[in-house]
């Protein structure tokens, strides 16, 4: 006997996952005739108190809370019905509404920050319901800090209809194949970036693209690929006739743009030397040199006498692995790198991302020795080496996965074939 389990993503778009179910959207619902008084009502008050003890279920209590549910409801029935996701997401604005003594019209901006923030599991997966239903009633903006938090094309479709932002989106992306563009190339972040436009211009409508839009959006925070994105946008709306003519947001060379007249000049040139000289992959040399440029940061700032390669010892090597130990995202940024999320600033590194910066180091090192550039004082295999405890901890990184996609995997684990 065959069971079919729920799938709610379009298996035609394995990069950008659609929502399977029809998501008419809620921008276009009416909630003018709709009492937007922000005080609960005793009454009402009194049955969510036994709707949480657990006395009355939520669907025997929507009769006995009208100025609660009124607004939910009308949201709700453009929701999918027993998503679980979902339905937590409208369990915890009932919890809210009782425990702040305020119907969702007297919701403020830290009210759903909140919500938005919080990291239990059970809110986390239905963080894209409590936006968007944030971001319509409520006039929640859409931000850097929150964008990270649930799927920006979900929220897309949530409130602005699944057929109508897949049908602006196909237009653009059939605009850019045109132009030449390859599909996997255009697939990866291309849809990423299309949602957060349309989430920060608050409409799907092109013609609201503007070249100040794209702007705005490149430069307000996001990860660097959405800022690339931008670029390739404008393509699309400039071939289309929306603006005038595409913008030229793509950087070629980054570390053409960096500043460092704060670093020894002796450094940068090894460094510049060193890049122009290896055989290494392009991505690796230039990840390399942006970490010799962090190198020499520190170097300025705190050991000014050691100016170049040649001056480094034991010691040397000694501090830069230790500094590195401690280095958190942000730290000893050249000005003109790539910008970084303002939530990431200050945190630690990932493990993976100190031992890739040990490595940069130690390669750097390696090379201009046998290359005869240099005779440094100490030996860069042994003391710029990848600390023991660096190398236990790098391995799978365990995450949550989001039910839908759990869902998926245990059918088709289940339902395979030889």
């Amino acid at each position: 006997m065959k069971v079919s389990m729920p799938c709610f993503f379009n298996e035609n778009r394995s990069q950008s996952p659609r929502l399977k179910w029809d998501a008419p959207g809620i921008v276009d619902l009416d909630f003018s005739d709709i009492d937007r008084d922000p005080r609960l009502p005793s009454l009402e008050r009194e049955a969510l108190s036994a709707w949480m003890s657990k006395k009355v279920q939520r669907k025997n209590i929507t009769a006995n809370i009208p100025k609660t549910y009124a607004p939910l409801g009308r949201i709700w029935g453009r929701f999918p019905q027993g998503y679980q996701p979902a339905e937590r997401s409208w369990k915890e604005i009932l919890f809210h509404a009782y425990r702040r003594d305020r119907t969702i019209w007297g919701f403020d901006h830290e009210d759903w920050s909140a919500f938005l923030r919080d990291d239990r599991r059970r809110v986390a997966h239905g963080r894209q319901f409590l936006f968007a239903t944030a971001y319509f009633i409520g006039g929640y903006k859409y931000t850097p800090e929150i964008s990270n938090s649930f799927r920006s094309c979900v929220a897309a479709e949530l409130i602005f209809g699944r057929a109508a932002y897949w049908s602006m989106s196909d237009r653009l992306e059939d605009g850019l194949e045109e132009l030449g563009y390859k599909k996997s190339e255009r697939r990866r972040h291309f849809s990423n970036a299309l949602a957060k436009l349309v989430l920060e211009t608050r409409s799907i409508d092109p013609s609201d693209f503007t070249e100040e839009a794209l702007w705005k959006l490149s430069e307000r925070g996001h990860a660097q690929t959405v800022g690339r994105q931008c670029g390739k946008i404008s393509h699309a709306l400039a071939y289309k006739g929306y603006i005038p003519n595409s913008l030229r947001m793509r950087v070629y060379e980054k570390y053409q743009t960096r500043d460092t007249g704060e670093i020894a000049p002796e450094w940068v040139a090894m460094a510049t030397r060193w890049r122009r000289t290896s055989t290494i992959g392009k991505p690796t040399r230039v990840s390399t040199y942006g970490t010799l440029l962090k190198i020499g940061l520190w170097l300025a700032r705190t050991h000014p006498k050691v100016r170049s390669p040649a001056d480094w010892d034991v010691t040397t090597a000694a501090e830069a692995i230790a500094i590195i130990l401690e280095m958190c995202v942000g730290d000893y940024a050249v000005p003109g790198s790539g910008r970084v999320p303002p939530h990431r600033l200050g945190k630690p590194l990932m493990v993976n991302s100190r031992s890739a910066i040990i490595s940069h180091l130690r390669r750097f090192f390696h090379d201009i020795q046998i290359w005869g550039w240099v005779e440094p004082r100490f030996n860069p295999r042994f003391h710029l080496s990848t600390p023991r405890k660096i190398l236990n901890q790098r391995g799978p990184n365990p995450r949550v996965i989001d039910e839908p996609i759990w869902l998926k995997l245990v059918w088709a684990a289940t339902a395979l074939q030889p």
